[in-house]
């Protein structure tokens, strides 16, 4: 019999430090609302930014897991953007 053991602790105790990675200005991206291909390097340009902030907590569960879902929300904005742009509406950019 094998035991291994575990621990979520430290996971968690990184978690100050993940937080403070991702704070603060995470740049600005520009894209052509008409082109697929500005809008797909806007959103690789957001997911490199982010990759880069977190690439000290690639073993921490929690923190790939926050970054992912941070990802899909600004794909998600971006594509959103450019969809409301191409129909002549505005997006609230939070």
């Amino acid at each position: 019999m094998i035991k291994v053991k575990t621990t979520i602790t430290g996971g968690l105790d990184d978690l100050p430090k993940v937080f403070e990675a991702l704070d603060g200005d995470r740049g600005v991206v520009s894209f052509d609302p008409s082109d697929p291909a500005s809008i797909e390097q806007a959103i690789r340009s957001v997911e490199a930014t982010i990759d880069e902030r977190l690439a000290p907590f690639t073993a921490n569960d929690f923190a790939v897991s926050l970054g992912n879902q941070m990802k899909q929300r600004y794909r998600d904005g971006i594509v959103a953007q450019a969809a409301a742009a191409r129909l002549g509406k505005a997006v609230d950019n939070e």
